[in-house]
C-alpha cells in the first residue's frame, strides 16, 4: 500500500512539472510504423533540408507579418498563405516562395511521421490559427475572418 501511494505521489509531481504544451505536441504525433519508418526516424539529408528552409522562412517573416497586419494576406486552413482579397504583384513571389517551402516542409515531416501531407498541413494551419494576431485574417470554409 505504501508503494502505491509513493508511486501515485511521484506520478502527480511528473505531471504537474511537465509543460502542458509538450504533452499536447506528443499527443498530436502519429504513432510510429512497425516498419521503422514512422516517427523517431530522422534523415540528415532531410534536417539539413529542414534547417535551410527555417532560414529562408525567417528571412521572409517581416514581409509576411507586415502583410498580415495589413490585412493583404492571411492564413488557410489547409496550411497555406492567400491573398485576402486582390493579389498584390510586389507580394506574389514572397507568398508563392512562402506556400512552396511550406509545402516542401510539410512533405519532409509527411515522410518522417507516416502521415499525409495534407494532415501535416492542417496541423501546421491550426497551430498558424491559434497563434495568429489580433486583426489578422484566417480563411476557413471559403471564408475570410478577422481574428478578435
Amino acid at each position: 500500500m505504501k508503494m502505491t501511494r509513493r508511486f501515485l505521489l511521484i506520478l502527480a509531481m511528473l505531471v504537474t512539472f511537465v509543460p502542458t504544451s509538450r504533452l499536447a505536441f506528443a499527443a498530436d504525433k502519429p504513432p510510429a510504423k512497425a516498419d521503422g519508418k514512422g516517427e523517431g526516424k530522422s534523415d540528415p539529408k532531410n534536417d539539413a533540408r529542414k534547417a535551410e528552409l527555417q532560414e529562408r522562412f525567417k528571412a521572409r517573416l517581416s514581409q509576411i507579418r507586415e502583410a498580415k497586419k495589413a490585412g493583404t494576406i492571411g492564413e488557410t486552413s489547409d496550411g497555406y498563405l492567400d491573398f485576402v482579397e486582390a493579389k498584390d504583384k510586389t507580394l506574389q513571389s514572397v507568398v508563392d516562395d512562402e506556400n512552396a517551402d511550406r509545402k516542401e516542409l510539410y512533405t519532409l515531416i509527411a515522410k518522417e511521421s507516416g502521415a499525409t501531407v495534407e494532415t501535416v498541413a492542417q496541423r501546421a494551419a491550426k497551430r498558424n490559427f491559434e497563434r495568429a494576431r489580433s486583426g489578422e485574417y484566417l480563411k476557413q470554409s471559403g471564408k475570410w475572418t478577422k481574428k478578435a
